[in-house]
């Protein structure tokens, strides 16, 4: 802000490691009030233009810092170029080992999802009559029901040959619960900046986050644990809902979480696991996965909605959407990853399932969103053998 005080600096400033060294990474945007003929985006606000044009990068041992233009197309940032020539660098100028650690800012695709609410609507009378007005999907997050904010993935987009990292975030019909479409940011290079939205079909309930949230609440085991933690000198907690695509299908995982009013230390506690109308609530999700895909269960994960909606899902998760899970084989393995069994049992497949959520979870909450992405996509990959013995 000292440096370029013309600019508008993102919250969410992130640490990464490249070529040995820590790099600290801050998305900043160009602003105004005065654009022609446009809206404020929000009504605490009278900004109605905004781009992330900038990409500023910090060592973070000598403080070094580097101004990239990431939005060449920008008229502000291009004049502010020329006015300040060697402040500005081009995009082309970043190192290769810094391009791979920008990220889409979640800020700017959730002003984007939010003014797309209303602008979605193409029809001149639906627009007018504000008929098919959208609202971001909500969860229980904590205690309280929230909107949910976009939240970060690497996951293999319909019609795609290999997984990436995406931020995305899910829509509903205004005033209802179900899904109607999924917002999706593309962050890798080449197609960084690259927003997809994927419709689901109107004449089925798909069911979205708060329909989930409200099968947790109404089970009566689960409310009658969440009072007793609440009144023995602890507080529960409910974790954002992971949504797992596998194939052309979707199953809901939320974490709970349990703290001391005394000394807040949140541990995971039990994990909720929602799969074809059926609710699992366990200590670890191999407990939650040995309930659900126990003797005979039975049945495959290509209908996880809890409605007929198996091939509705694959609006989103099209036929080979699923997560990449990388070569296979014995020279595939990585280093310090060991060799799996070639027949695993059922229990050891939920043992393994359980092992790469827990996993994930210790990667999430350490920041490291690569390792992240890799236990999740080992997690899918569990849960696809566990429906093929299913099916079996």
């Amino acid at each position: 802000q000292k440096i370029a005080p013309f600019l508008a600096f993102d919250d969410d400033p992130y640490i990464v490691i490249a070529d040995g060294r820590l790099f600290w990474i801050i998305d900043a945007y160009t602003m105004s009030a005065y654009y022609p003929y446009s809206e404020p985006w929000a009504s605490n606000t009278d900004m109605n233009y905004i781009r992330n044009s900038v990409k500023v990068i910090i060592d973070a041992y000598n403080g070094d810092t580097n101004f990239y233009i990431a939005d060449a197309e920008d008229p502000m940032v291009l004049t502010l170029q020329k006015i300040y020539p060697t402040l500005f660098k081009d995009f082309e100028d970043m190192p290769e080992y810094k391009r791979s650690h920008i990220h889409y800012p979640n800020a700017l695709l959730n002003i984007q999802a939010n003014v797309y609410k209303k602008y979605h609507m193409t029809t001149v009378e639906v627009f007018y009559q504000n008929e098919d007005r959208w609202a971001i999907a909500n969860e229980t997050y904590a205690q309280s029901e929230a909107v949910i904010y976009p939240s970060y993935f690497i996951m293999k987009l319909p019609g795609e040959d290999r997984a990436e990292f995406i931020n995305s975030i899910p829509y509903t019909p205004n005033g209802k619960n179900n899904m109607t479409g999924l917002l999706v940011a593309r962050n890798d290079v080449p197609n960084y900046g690259e927003l997809i939205l994927y419709r689901l079909p109107k004449d089925r309930i798909i069911y979205g986050p708060a329909h989930i949230e409200a099968q947790i609440n109404q089970d009566p085991e689960i409310s009658k644990e969440f009072a007793l933690w609440n009144n023995s000198g602890s507080l529960y907690s409910r974790g954002n809902m992971f949504v797992i695509p596998v194939e052309d299908s979707l199953v809901y995982v939320e974490p709970i979480y349990l703290e001391a009013t005394a000394a807040s230390l949140p541990e995971v506690k039990r994990v909720a696991l929602y799969y074809k109308e059926r609710l699992a609530y366990k200590p670890t999700l191999g407990e939650a996965l040995d309930e659900l895909f126990g003797p005979g269960a039975g049945a495959p994960l290509s209908a996880a909605f809890p409605v007929q909606a198996g091939k509705e899902a694959a609006a989103i998760l099209e036929a080979g959407g699923e997560i990449d899970t990388g070569p296979t084989g014995p020279d595939a393995q990585g280093p310090g990853k060991p060799a799996e069994p070639q027949q695993e049992s059922r229990d050891e497949l939920i043992r393994l399932a359980n092992e790469a959520f827990e996993k994930a979870e210790q990667a999430q909450r350490a920041g490291d969103w690569a390792e992240y992405g890799r236990y999740m996509e080992e997690l899918a990959k569990y849960l696809r053998r566990l429906a093929e013995k299913g099916e079996n």
